[in-house]
């Protein structure tokens, strides 16, 4: 990606980020996890990018399809829920 070095250096930041206070606040009890879910399939996103260009993505995923803003939002429930004891300093 063209002048994707300033993005990809925030996405490396945030996973050491991310594992760092994952060690430190796990002694309170306190886990901290990043969800970086790629193209979601908002309603941004499918006014703001050309049909193919989103089927061209979905094609290249493992389910050939993009994520969708729910599944995203069950994800983030989740890893802050009381259902969550455990899953500690990833990058989702």
């Amino acid at each position: 990606m063209p002048g994707g070095a300033p993005y990809t250096a925030a996405k490396a930041g945030l996973h050491g980020l991310t594992r760092t206070r994952a060690k430190e606040l796990a002694p309170v009890g306190s886990l901290a996890n990043v969800v970086m879910p790629g193209l979601t399939l908002t309603e941004r996103a499918k006014g703001a990018i050309p049909g193919e260009v989103l089927d061209g993505e979905a094609a290249r995923t493992p389910t050939g399809r993009l994520t969708a803003p729910k599944e995203v939002a069950a994800l983030v429930v989740f890893l802050g829920s009381a259902a969550n004891g455990h899953v500690n300093g990833e990058n989702v």
